[in-house]
């Protein structure tokens, strides 16, 4: 039996503080249905974000364990491509294919950079931004100049890449109403009704037996090259609740990430084949810069090699970079410097 104390009134002004025997069983159903009701809102809550660490411990399995992870009613946004990238090509929302963007007060950075072996530091490039903040043109070296142009929404339109003076490419990007990509170049890109991105190929290229197909599987995004309708290359991602990726899988490896509750990628293990090959964890500063990498290789993961990467950076008063290095013990480091102009 358990008891409760409970204050009764008898009378007028007058409280009594009186013992009264409580059934011990009716108690215990009421802590257990209270339990039950904050451990699935716990579960739940944590469900709703366990597609980010679904692959958190994958490297304690055999990789013939590791199970799928799908998302329950899934659904891509305005999907698009970004065909500068050919690798990470899918991008799982609509994507700004804008260089950096500054602060409405940047106008200009200047970066220089200095290796081990240097005693001074030595020019490496400027950034130019409008009040608006979108980079307009970009120098490297004094001679390797790259100029952006936006359209009436301030999306990216041309990229121009000038070496001393000759133009080495002339990039044109079109979107749709939705801020999907078109068209890069002469490439025209496929939409289905779902407004997902289903294929590409260049437009001029009217005999050429191959093209790439897109295919989808709730958050797994299958992308194949196909020579004549016949698959003879694929790559894989799957992607969380959040857009995060999470798993990619090519003809040689899978690869897994894992990210926190601010989206930022924490870990990362690598199979070649069925075998653990590679392991890396990431942590984080306040700005949101890595403050340190962690890469664990080999064929033993428990005697391989382990190294580690503890980046320092600085920042000036409107909070832009001023300096960066990377501390490495496999290379000798290199140290960016950064002069910010404002207007």
């Amino acid at each position: 039996m358990w008891y409760v104390l409970k204050t009764e009134r008898f009378g007028a002004n007058v409280n009594y503080l009186t013992l009264h025997r409580t059934n011990a069983k009716l108690l215990m159903n009421a802590f257990l249905n209270t339990f039950l009701i904050f451990f699935t809102t716990v579960a739940f809550a944590q469900s709703e974000q366990s597609g980010d660490t679904a692959y958190f411990d994958v490297e304690k399995q055999k990789f013939g364990d590791i199970k799928e992870y799908k998302t329950a009613d899934f659904k891509f946004v305005s999907p698009t491509v970004n065909l500068e990238n050919m690798v990470d090509i899918f991008m799982p929302q609509p994507y700004n294919f804008s260089p950096q963007k500054g602060s409405k007060t940047l106008k200009k950075i200047t970066a220089y950079t200095k290796s081990g072996d240097q005693d001074t530091k030595k020019y490496h490039s400027e950034d130019f931004f409008d009040r608006e903040g979108k980079k307009y043109q970009t120098n490297e070296f004094g001679y390797v100049s790259t100029y952006f142009k936006y359209d009436k929404l301030g999306r990216l339109s041309d990229k121009i890449r000038v070496v001393r003076a000759d133009t080495v490419y002339h990039h044109r990007y079109r979107f749709n109403k939705n801020s999907q990509l078109i068209s890069y170049g002469t490439t025209k890109i496929q939409y289905d009704s779902s407004g997902r991105p289903v294929s590409f190929k260049d437009s001029l290229a009217v005999d050429f037996p191959y093209r790439t197909v897109i295919m989808y599987d709730h958050s797994k995004v299958r992308i194949e090259e196909q020579k004549n309708g016949t698959a003879i290359g694929f790559r894989e991602f799957t992607y969380s609740e959040n857009l995060n990726l999470i798993k990619e899988r090519y003809a040689d490896r899978t690869v897994f990430h894992s990210y926190n509750a601010q989206n930022q990628k924490i870990k990362t293990v690598e199979f070649t084949g069925e075998n653990l090959y590679r392991i890396q964890t990431f942590e984080y500063s306040e700005m949101g810069d890595l403050k340190k990498q962690r890469s664990h290789l080999g064929p033993n993961i428990k005697s391989g090699i382990t190294t580690e990467n503890v980046p320092t950076y600085r920042y000036d008063a409107q909070g832009n970079k001023t300096f960066f290095k990377s501390s490495s013990v496999v290379a000798s480091p290199t140290e960016y410097f950064y002069e910010n102009e404002y207007y």
